[in-house]
């Protein structure tokens, strides 16, 4: 994924479903919480402050749904509880 950092306007990313890979960049200042959605993606955050942003702007951890791991196919359960 490219940087964002030049990106002033930017309030939402939808790049789900896309086959990207590598390294996030530090979400946009500009995001809108809980508007954005990187999954699935084989993507990863470098480091706690990157993931921390991205959760902030995808409304929940940016990896998706808890125990999710940004798999779609694992991302609900296959019986029902």
């Amino acid at each position: 994924m490219p940087d964002l950092s030049g990106a002033s306007a930017l309030q939402t990313i939808q790049i789900g479903y896309n086959r990207l890979s590598g390294a996030l960049p530090p979400a946009p200042a500009t995001s809108s919480p809980g508007a954005s959605m990187l999954c699935p993606n084989q993507l990863h955050a470098p480091d706690a402050t990157i993931d921390a942003e991205w959760n902030i702007a995808a409304g929940n951890p940016w990896w998706g749904y808890a125990g999710g791991g940004c798999d779609e196919i694992l991302i609900s359960r296959f019986d029902p509880d």
